[in-house]
């Protein structure tokens, strides 16, 4: 069984390849993507013929026989404006969400988010002393929030700890530690 894939290669020299090409500049081995974006960062073009403007990375993979599907069309190389065929690659949420991770680490530290949050503490609603009742009470989330003038879901996400997170905990101070 053949594989019926076009190449990178094949993409470039393609009339698909010479229109992207024209729109770019070259930096390194990457075309960085001088024309139309999308949300300020993914690259953009219509095609002849076509009201609708698409990703440029997911026309090449297309282009290349590769189906993205619900997967996100990204650039091997990191760069946010890369469009050369060789760099288009499919790659799931969660590995996006990784590689941002691991470019972005900086604002995962512990630290950082404890300051965040005292910050953000700064401007909520609830004390920390109402935050604890919250979580320790079978009260309805109907009633908190009309005792204390705020949203249902303000309370449903204190409850979760999804907001007002205690970063004074010993598992936080050896987080901080290691960070």
């Amino acid at each position: 069984m053949t594989d019926s894939r076009v190449t990178a290669a094949d993409v470039e020299v393609s009339e698909l390849g010479q229109r992207i090409r024209a729109r770019c500049v070259e930096c390194g081995d990457c075309w960085l993507w001088t024309g139309a974006v999308i949300n300020g960062e993914v690259p953009a073009m219509r095609l002849p013929g076509s009201r609708k403007i698409h990703a440029v990375r997911r026309l090449i993979l297309e282009a290349r026989g590769i189906k993205p599907g619900p997967r996100c069309a990204i650039a091997k190389c990191d760069q946010k404006r890369c469009v050369r065929p060789a760099h288009a690659k499919a790659a799931t949420r969660a590995e996006v969400q990784e590689r941002c991770t691991r470019i972005l680490a900086h604002q995962q530290r512990p630290s950082r988010n404890a300051k965040l949050s005292a910050h953000s503490r700064k401007r909520g609603k609830l004390t920390p002393e109402q935050v604890d009742e919250i979580r320790s009470t079978t009260t309805s989330q109907e009633e908190l929030a009309k005792r204390w003038g705020v949203s249902q879901d303000t309370i449903w996400k204190a409850r979760k700890r999804l907001t007002y997170r205690d970063y004074s905990g010993p598992m936080a101070a050896i987080a901080r530690a290691l960070a």
